[in-house]
């Protein structure tokens, strides 16, 4: 059990190490013209460089019986990199080290990985199929991964119709992290805060073996986006 359990924890921080790439708030660029399809419009802006930020991160996570939680202040420049500190935590020592801990761990640690690249939401890597209503003003297009690699996935991304914008990416990995895991949905968010599309919800399930459903979610209420504070924190559990 304590092996399955150890696998859960391998699964999340491949999962956050795949998200870092997207993850990385992308500065603002100048619109391209709204006749072009909606997907021309959005790559020029699906893998820009990073930007500033200073934000809190609300982390927990459940494998098996076992249950842990974390609060991070957290910081990205492109200089000093992304660092954090824990200013509160409960629950199993397992999950906090093994999963919470680890995750923040492997995000300072990718920032400098060019495996992330390889999952960037580029045609490099994805084919893209054309755009679908999917209501609420959105416009749902299938990703399919053009290799089986740990940190693509397949499923869709989520555009905004009037400025293709990226609201949403969800789907499975494409490939197993191992062998003890059966399945793992992931699903992140995104918003625009001070000008810059940043992620605000992270959060997965995964099917392991002998532990069951697991779980992961990260959450970020941003207090500054490039230098500039943002008036009203915005969590995206609201």
């Amino acid at each position: 059990m304590r092996i399955a359990i150890a696998s859960a924890c391998v699964v999340f921080t491949v999962i956050l190490v795949a998200g870092v790439r997207a993850q990385e708030p992308a500065r603002q660029v100048t619109d391209s013209p709204a006749g072009q399809p909606l997907l021309e419009r959005f790559l020029p802006t699906a893998d820009a460089p990073p930007v500033t930020y200073r934000a809190l991160r609300y982390l927990s996570a459940r494998a098996g019986d076992r249950w842990a939680s974390l609060t991070a202040r957290t910081s990205f420049d492109p200089v000093a990199g992304f660092t954090y500190e824990v200013i509160d935590e409960q629950g199993s020592g397992l999950i906090r080290s093994r999963v919470l801990r680890a995750a923040l761990e492997a995000e300072r640690s990718a920032k400098q990985n060019a495996q992330r690249a390889r999952a960037a939401l580029t045609p490099t890597n994805y084919e893209f199929e054309s755009a679908a209503e999917a209501g609420e003003g959105l416009q749902r297009i299938r990703i399919r991964p053009r290799r089986k690699e740990p940190l693509m996935i397949d499923g869709s991304i989520l555009l905004k119709s009037e400025d293709a914008d990226l609201v949403r990416i969800e789907g499975q990995l494409v490939k197993r992290p191992s062998f003890w895991t059966r399945r793992v949905d992931v699903t992140r968010e995104y918003a625009r805060i001070g000008g810059a599309r940043v992620p605000v919800m992270m959060t997965s399930v995964a099917d392991v073996l002998f532990v069951g459903r697991s779980t992961f979610e990260m959450r970020y209420e941003y207090e500054s986006v490039n230098g500039q504070p943002v008036k009203a924190r915005t969590e995206a559990s609201r």
